[in-house]
């Protein structure tokens, strides 16, 4: 089990981020630092909240190696766009202007 100290300005800290921040996601892990803190089993708290242990783990190691910011969502850089930039801005507009403004009376897609 990974067990995790806070010192008081760090508790703070986790608890603020806890009290106002929007995102149900990073409330969630801030929750599971402090609960960590207070030693509650990591089996437990994920069957509570529906995940599993090793993305509790997760989440814990995350915080012991990057403090608050390693609980922050990290997405993935994506796919490439198949589009240049430069023709994003045409392309847009010929779609926002639909069939007419391309001339023709009626449209023939769907």
């Amino acid at each position: 089990m990974i067990s995790i100290t806070l010192s008081p300005s760090a508790r703070h800290q986790v608890e603020e981020t806890f009290k106002t921040t929007r995102d149900r996601r990073l409330r969630d892990r801030c929750q599971a630092i402090l609960m960590a803190a207070r030693a509650r089993p990591h089996h437990p708290m994920a069957t509570d909240w529906g995940i599993t242990a090793r993305t509790l783990q997760r989440w814990r190691n995350a915080y012991r190696v990057r403090g608050l910011a390693g609980l922050a969502m990290q997405w993935a850089t994506g796919r490439t766009p198949s589009l240049p930039a430069t023709l994003a801005p045409a392309s847009l507009a010929w779609v926002q202007q639909g069939p007419a403004g391309c001339g023709l009376d009626r449209a023939h897609w769907t």
